[in-house]
């Protein structure tokens, strides 16, 4: 799992490194990424996702996990990541995570995360708590 993670993302071939199960486990996860100035603003995360097919059920496990972690979701569908980050910054919430692959293969995809202020979220600030 390890091989995934990434200094700012996760990043996978799907479904052999990256699943429904892991996307769950994440989203389960994300809450000790937020920290107390984070958390100030409430407890929502905006969640949106890009148009691979696998993106989709990615997502829906990933909102599962977020809220059995107690987590407020705003789904705000199929959408860029950069309007995942102004989503974020608009709405004032706690965090966003982007499903997305970006420029790589088909047969990859992945998470890409920040926390309030749409301020990213690295291997020096929550990638490693997760």
């Amino acid at each position: 799992m390890g091989g995934i993670f990434k200094a700012y993302d996760v990043r996978g071939i799907y479904p052999e490194q990256l699943n429904e199960a892991l996307a769950r486990k994440i989203g389960r996860a994300f809450q000790f990424v937020l920290d107390a100035d984070d958390r100030a603003c409430g407890n929502a995360v905006v969640v949106s996702r890009d148009m691979r097919s696998h993106s989709e059920p990615l997502c829906r496990e990933l909102i599962a996990g977020l809220t059995e972690s107690g987590l407020d979701v705003i789904d705000i569908g199929l959408a860029t990541t950069p309007m995942n980050y102004f989503a974020v910054g608009s709405l004032g919430t706690a965090g966003g995570i982007q499903v997305t692959a970006s420029h790589n293969p088909a047969r990859y995809n992945g998470l890409k995360f920040s926390r309030h202020g749409a301020r990213p979220v690295s291997g020096d600030h929550g990638i490693p708590l997760m």
